[in-house]
């Protein structure tokens, strides 16, 4: 039976965005699959303040720091990888971050996403609009305390990065020890609060309570009064401290209050309403805003006790908090109404890997013929360009001879006016290749600022599933946008409302020029002329030759 091998890193101690080198030594114990090896950079997000149980929101950086929405897999966390044994350097890759986070967004069609996303670091907007975090543990119901949770793993399969590592049968014992090294992009990681908000109940904290609506009429933060009416609900708010959600009404599109609600046990809340009837019963501060914690969450599925006394209504959802927010019983005719709340901002550390390990799968009874054969496989050699902003780029490459594969990216925000992981249009207009000085087409390859419709010429959607075909990988998705990991603009959101940069598809959609290429006897030369529409230009590529390697 074959047995896991997990490696710990040469390195120790806490990885932040200074010390950011991991590397691993493999010992030359037997075959291992390398396939299905990965690695696990055990991870953590501090909260230094005492404000119960909340949950980050992982986004990604651009050089310049500006925080993006876009969703990155876990593979960007790695900015270069390499890999060498007794042989010498097997596989260097540089900028994989960009390479593996741009391809996949061609290889994995919606269902592959959504398999992996209960463990990815960035979690995008699900379908029912609610959020999750692989660093707590959110219980929505009952009386079981929520937990903030550390030193959780963050997962990357080897063989996203790096193609020699989708060897089934590698024989260390053939090459001798093996050394894997990275750096990580530790420093772009941004860590912020869904469902913050502060005392002053700024109306930009408000929408993510309303999971984006904007007449208020479903909203989660609104709560029904405290009536100290005979039979009214919450008259017994002083010995039941329950609140109920002020509707009952579903505003997505799934009928589960579980997935959507935006309460957890263990959440801290402000909670402020205003005095009527007089009396003066409400707790100090009570018109400003009160601090409580969610002590129990009630659904009621149609029962007939389950809720708020005398408020047992079908959908209703009833918080039970750690103290009233009346001094005493209410009496008729008094009444704590306009009960609204927000979130309590927490405060964070920055992002860290408390410790990395590499996990090998060994073979118990290898095919030794097999392990001892050649290896063959492609890597990727890079070369990145900077240029002041050029509106008619045109400008030669060269290219190694055994290169099969081109694929070329613009890593540009044009807003930001920096580069970052997402390779965008940014509004070029149209391109054209030579390879040694002969056309690849017969005319120029429009993008989505010149296509019919807003759309990419055909002839490119062609060289893209040709070329990623001839690289070995499945077409799957050729929407060529990135999910998001803000909020969508409206709380009716489908697939379409939760994309990245909907609003500008001639900025925001995903560049990916493509080219099969012959072998050749000596260096190719890669002639690129790229068009853009006024005012815009080239700023930035990064071209990834695709090699044929053996050892």
């Amino acid at each position: 039976m074959n047995k896991l091998i997990k490696i710990s890193s040469n390195e120790g101690g806490v990885f932040t965005g200074t010390n950011n080198r991991i590397s691993f030594n493999i010992p030359d114990m037997g075959v291992y699959d390398l396939s299905k090896s990965y690695i696990n950079l055990v991870s953590s997000v501090p909260i230094t303040s005492a404000t119960g149980v909340v949950c980050p929101v992982i986004k990604m950086k651009s050089d310049k720091g500006t925080v993006l929405d876009s969703y990155f897999r876990n593979s960007a966390l790695i900015k270069n990888i390499s890999f060498s044994n007794q042989l010498g350097s097997v596989e260097n890759v540089q900028r994989s971050d960009i390479l593996s986070h741009n391809l996949k967004d061609y290889t994995e069609d919606v269902e592959s996403f959504t398999s992996h996303n209960y463990q990815d670091l960035c979690q995008p907007v699900q379908t029912s609009l609610a959020r999750s975090s692989i660093f707590n543990e959110l219980h929505k119901e009952g009386s079981s305390v929520s937990k903030n949770l550390l030193r959780q793993p963050v997962r990357v399969k080897c063989s996203e990065i790096m193609n020699f590592w989708k060897t089934k049968q590698y024989s260390s014992q053939r090459y001798g020890s093996s050394r894997l090294e990275m750096e990580l992009n530790i420093d772009k990681v941004d860590v912020s609060q869904f469902l913050s908000g502060n005392a002053a109940f700024d109306t930009a904290f408000t929408k993510q309570w309303g999971q984006g609506d904007a007449g208020g009429s479903m909203r989660y933060d609104h709560f029904l009064d405290i009536d100290g009416g005979v039979g009214e609900p919450g008259v017994d708010h002083f010995s039941s401290k329950k609140l109920q959600v002020g509707f009952t009404n579903i505003c997505t599109p799934y009928n589960r209050l579980e997935d959507q609600f935006c309460y957890w046990v263990g959440q801290q809340i402000f909670i402020k309403g205003a005095e009527s009837g007089g009396g003066a019963k409400g707790v100090t501060d009570l018109a400003t805003g009160v601090v409580r914690t969610i002590t129990k969450i009630d659904y009621n599925r149609g029962e007939a006790d389950v809720g708020q006394t005398n408020s047992f209504v079908k959908n209703a959802i009833t918080l039970t908090l750690d103290s009233p927010l009346v001094t005493s019983d209410l009496t008729a005719g008094q009444k704590i109404e306009d009960l609204v709340c927000i979130g309590v901002p927490a405060t964070f550390g920055a992002f860290q890997v408390d410790y990395a390990e590499l996990v090998l799968e060994q073979i118990a009874s290898p095919d030794m013929v097999e392990a001892n054969k050649p290896i063959q496989y492609t890597s990727y050699t890079t070369e990145e360009f900077d240029t002041v902003k050029v509106q008619n780029f045109q400008r030669n490459f060269t290219v190694e001879p055994e290169a099969i594969t081109l694929y070329i990216m613009s890593p540009f925000k044009t807003a930001d006016g920096s580069g970052c992981l997402d390779s965008f249009q940014n509004d070029f207009d149209h391109y054209r290749m030579r390879v040694d000085n002969k056309d690849v087409c017969g005319r120029n390859i429009n993008l989505r600022s010149n296509g019919a419709n807003r759309a990419n010429d055909p002839l490119h959607t062609q060289k893209q599933i040709v070329a990623l075909q001839n690289s070995g990988k499945k077409v799957k998705n050729l929407l060529e946008v990135s999910m998001s990991v803000g909020l969508p603009a409206d709380i009716e959101g489908d697939y379409n409302d939760r994309i990245e940069g909907k609003a500008d598809p001639d900025k925001n959609c995903r560049l990916l020029i493509a080219q099969v290429l012959p072998r050749t006897n000596q260096d190719k030369q890669i002639q690129l002329n790229i068009d853009c529409v006024g005012g815009a230009g080239v700023e930035r590529l990064v071209l990834f030759k695709e090699v044929q390697r053996m050892i």
